[in-house]
């Protein structure tokens, strides 16, 4: 069981791997096209418009930088350097004056002395000045300190610079030479710089004027180069980050990763989906082939057409057609899973315009209600009217959100409409062509070969007329027992429309069309069971001469399982009990689905109680049980997903309908 449930998930696999694949290389590989071959100073040859907001990281970078450097440093001063430069003078002075006072010493002692005491290193010709110095011009020396304090107030950026600012002070003091020597000295010994930047407030104050730059940013859609314009490198940066430049690439690590990622969410989504609320369509592959092809083909349009396009070539694109064929082959909650999906993969493609991706999903979600109810050709028509006027209505809501341009929101309506429109060719065209390359049923299919003037029917109703009409009957009982249980119940009406078409080759050797003459009484009973069997493959063979779909040919094949013509069993038996019965069984296969399993009861109570010489009610449900009973009993429904509830129910509709068929008339 386990071997079979994973051989029935291993198409659906391989579908969903190959258009999983597919999509991700549209989705990188789409970038590339449609490149610029341009280097900065050449010459535009067309307008380049922004297909996504951008900012220009060049220009602003620059502006910001610009109002970075128009900001002076900040200083700040160091006032402590300045009270310890001119202490350290008024102590040279003091150490000085108290030498100087001393009258024993000598002019050589007095030099010895002021070399001993000083603190500041001064060199030998300075100590002998101060040893002669007169006491006037030693007091004018003393003003040194007031220079020396005046320009370390006002800061000392560099030393060299300070002390060219004290000397010219000095210079106005009216010193001699040799006290100008020395008072030059004495300002070389204790300036220092006590002016330094301050980094963390320049820091500040820079960041903050270049915070203050806005950034300049381009609007989706706004032109970024125009056609004959010298193209500056700023603007050659924002293309390449575009992908528009060749030789660019949008294919980042982190953009990979994000298109992979989604691409993996969609598909897990709807595999889910189908999985728990539509597991009829994992069973079908031709369903899921058709899905995934046109699902494909959206988003290759979204991705190498919509990439680059405005916005109103974008509304005018066909995308609708996904969730269009998605509800005529499916259903309309399949169509707007698989619509939901590839509209955000088409937000993706639209350089993340979200916007466009939301127009998609409600624009393809009333596509799905639109075509889910098509039931014939001609229902195209208005589905393809009212799903452009809806289209038309949600790109125009966008625009209105988007701009406040009344001729830009007529022309994403018409746009919209346009969209809905070529979305209604393209389906109406692409529908036979699908139901032929697929052997997949539509409603509209099943609608034509309902249609009892069909080529086959005519053919059925004049070459075996009572098979005709008994066919007539089943599908009636076939089609309310399947709208019961909310299975397919127009695949079950044609099915029994068609399931004994192969009596058209044999029609007298079959009771409804029997009318004096049996040819089964000149017949072995062997050679009478494979006339009545060979009506199967027989149906096959002419089913497929005349292009039936597949789900037709399956009910055809199916309609009998593996069963045995009972009455001639039976017969055989009597005569010889130990007589082989497989030349009476049919060859199968057994039911695969509910509609074939219906059609399988519904054809063999009709002839049951049709051979029934009551007709009272209690006759037919005892005969409509005992062959339901017996079908599951013999394991025919073991392979189809009918459950015990269901078949119930099926029972019941079997009963009343056939009630309702030979109901007691008054006699006239």
């Amino acid at each position: 069981m386990l071997s079979k449930r994973r051989a029935e998930l291993a198409k659906p696999a391989l579908i969903a791997l190959l258009a999983f694949a597919a999509m991700l290389a549209i989705s990188l590989t789409a970038g590339r096209t449609g490149q610029l071959e341009i280097s900065a100073g050449d010459i535009s040859p067309v307008d380049v418009f922004a297909p996504r907001a951008i900012v220009d990281k060049t220009t602003t970078s620059a502006l910001r930088d610009a109002a970075m450097k128009s900001v002076q440093p900040v200083y700040k001063l160091d006032n402590d350097l300045r009270v310890s430069a001119v202490d350290r003078l008024n102590g040279f002075f003091a150490s000085v004056t108290t030498v100087r006072e001393d009258a024993s010493l000598d002019f050589n002692g007095r030099a010895i002395q002021f070399k001993a005491y000083s603190k500041l290193e001064l060199d030998e010709d300075c100590y002998a000045a101060l040893a002669i110095m007169s006491d006037g011009a030693f007091n004018r020396l003393k003003g040194v300190v007031s220079c020396v304090d005046e320009v370390m107030a006002d800061g000392v950026e560099n030393a060299a610079d300070g002390l060219e600012l004290c000397r010219d002070r000095i210079n106005s003091l009216g010193l001699n030479d040799q006290a100008k020597m020395v008072a030059i000295a004495l300002s070389q010994a204790v300036i220092t710089e006590n002016l330094t930047v301050d980094e963390a407030e320049t820091t500040r104050r820079r960041e903050a004027a270049a915070s203050g730059v806005a950034q300049v940013e381009y609007k989706k859609n706004q032109t970024l180069v125009r056609r004959g314009e010298i193209v500056t490198q700023a603007q050659l940066d924002m293309l390449r980050e575009l992908g528009l430049l060749k030789g660019s690439s949008p294919l980042s690590r982190r953009y990979v990763f994000g298109v992979a990622l989604t691409l993996l969410l969609c598909f897990g989504i709807f595999w889910a989906f189908a999985a728990f609320c539509s597991p009829e369509l994992i069973k079908t592959p031709n369903k899921l082939v058709i899905i995934a092809i046109v699902s494909v083909l959206a988003v290759a349009v979204e991705f190498y057409i919509g990439r680059g396009a405005s916005d109103h070539l974008r509304a005018a694109l066909p995308l609708g057609i996904l969730a269009a064929v998605a509800a005529v082959f499916s259903d309309a909650k399949t169509a707007l899973m698989a619509n939901l999906c590839v509209g955000v993969l088409g937000a993706v493609g639209a350089q993340h315009d979200w916007g466009y991706g939301i127009c998609l999903i409600l624009g393809g979600s009333i596509a799905a209600f639109c075509y889910s109810r098509v039931r014939r050709r001609a229902h195209l028509i208005p589905a393809a009217a009212i799903y452009s006027v809806g289209n038309a209505l949600v790109f125009a809501a966008m625009a209105f959100l988007e701009t406040e341009d009344g001729r830009g929101i007529a022309m994403s309506a018409a746009a919209g409409l346009l969209g809905g429109f070529a979305t209604g060719l393209l389906t109406a065209g692409s529908l036979p062509f699908l139901e032929l390359a697929f052997d997949v049923l539509t409603p509209i299919k099943l609608g034509e070969l309902s249609n009892p003037e069909s080529r086959l029917l005519k053919k059925l109703l004049i070459q075996a007329p009572g098979t005709y009409h008994h066919s007539l009957t089943v599908a009636n009982i076939a089609e309310i027992a399947a709208r019961a249980i909310g299975a397919d119940s127009m695949l079950a009406r044609v099915g029994a429309y068609y399931h004994d078409v192969g009596k058209i080759n044999h029609p007298l050797y079959f009771k409804e069309n029997q009318y004096n003459e049996n040819p089964h009484d000149n017949m072995t009973y062997e050679d009478s069971a494979r006339a009545i069997i060979a009506h199967v493959a027989d149906g096959a063979a002419i089913a497929r001469q005349y292009r039936l779909p597949r789900g037709i040919r399956d009910i055809i094949l199916q309609h009998h399982g593996t069963t045995a013509t009972g009455y001639f069993l039976k017969r055989a038996l009597l005569k010889d009990p130990d007589r082989d019965p497989s030349p009476f069984l049919y060859p199968g296969p057994k039911p695969k689905t509910r509609e074939a399993a219906i059609v399988m009861l519904c054809d063999g109570c009709e002839a049951a109680v049709r051979s029934l010489g009551s007709k009272e009610e209690a006759e037919i449900e005892r005969m409509v049980r005992g062959i339901v009973t017996s079908r599951a009993r013999e394991g025919q429904l073991d392979e189809c997903s009918l459950t015990f509830g269901e078949l119930k129910i099926v029972t019941d509709a079997i009963i009343k309908t056939l009630g309702g068929y030979f109901h007691e008339r008054i006699q006239y």
